[in-house]
C-alpha cells in the first residue's frame, strides 16, 4: 500500500486522459489547479474515494455513519452535497462567489454556468475543487481524531487559497469586467 502522493504519480497516465476526456467539461484540467486538489477530485468524479458505504462493501469497517453530520450513511453523494456540514460549507462559498451552487452535483452546476466567462469558471471550479480536498480532510480528521473544524473556518481556508492562487497564476490577461469581479472577491470573506 502506498502514500497518496505515489498514487498520484502511478495514475497521472489515467489522470491525463480523464481530464482530456471529462475535465474540460468540469474545469478540472486548468493550470489554476492545485494538483492534490486536483487528484482528489479525479477520484471523485471516478467514484473512487474510500468513503464508508464503498470500506463497508468491501468488509473493511461494520459502522457507516457519516463523521461530518452523524446523521445518515456516508457515501460520495451524500459527504458532498447532502451531509448537512458539506451544505453549509458549500452555501457559504456559494455566497462570497456571488452564486448558487446546486447541491446535487458539479457537473448540473457546471451547465449552468454555459455563459459564464472562461476565467470565472476557472477560479470558481478551483474553489469548488478545494472545498471538495478540505471536506476530505476534514472527514478524515473527524474519522482519526474526532475533531470537526467549523465550517467559517473552513470556508476562510478556501478563500485563502483561492485568492493566494489567483496570484501565483497571474490572471491579469483577464477583461476588465472579470478583473472588478475578482477584486470584489479579494474583499468579501465567507459568511
Amino acid at each position: 500500500m502506498g502514500s497518496v502522493g505515489s498514487c498520484y504519480l502511478s495514475e497521472k497516465d489515467q489522470l491525463g486522459e480523464v481530464c482530456t476526456r471529462h475535465g474540460n467539461k468540469l474545469g478540472v484540467c486548468t493550470r489554476f489547479f492545485i494538483p492534490k486538489h486536483r487528484f482528489i477530485m479525479w477520484l471523485f468524479i471516478q467514484g473512487q474515494l474510500l468513503t464508508q458505504d464503498r470500506l463497508s462493501r468491501m468488509g473493511i469497517i461494520y459502522g457507516n455513519c457519516c463523521f461530518l453530520c452523524g446523521l445518515e450513511e456516508e457515501s460520495h453523494t451524500h459527504l458532498f452535497f447532502l451531509c448537512v456540514y458539506s451544505r453549509v460549507c458549500v452555501q457559504m462559498v456559494a455566497r462570497w462567489f456571488g452564486v448558487q451552487f446546486p447541491l446535487n452535483g458539479p457537473t448540473d452546476w457546471w451547465l449552468r454556468m454555459r455563459s459564464t466567462s472562461i476565467a470565472k469558471k476557472q477560479v470558481i471550479g478551483l474553489a469548488l475543487a478545494s472545498l471538495f480536498y478540505r471536506l476530505w480532510g476534514v472527514r478524515n480528521t473527524a474519522w482519526v481524531e474526532s475533531f470537526v473544524v467549523c465550517p467559517r473556518k473552513l470556508c476562510n481556508e478556501i478563500r485563502d487559497v483561492v485568492l493566494s492562487r489567483i496570484r501565483v497564476c497571474n490572471v491579469g490577461s483577464v477583461c476588465s469586467r472579470v478583473r472588478v469581479w475578482l477584486k470584489e472577491l479579494h474583499s468579501r470573506g465567507c459568511v
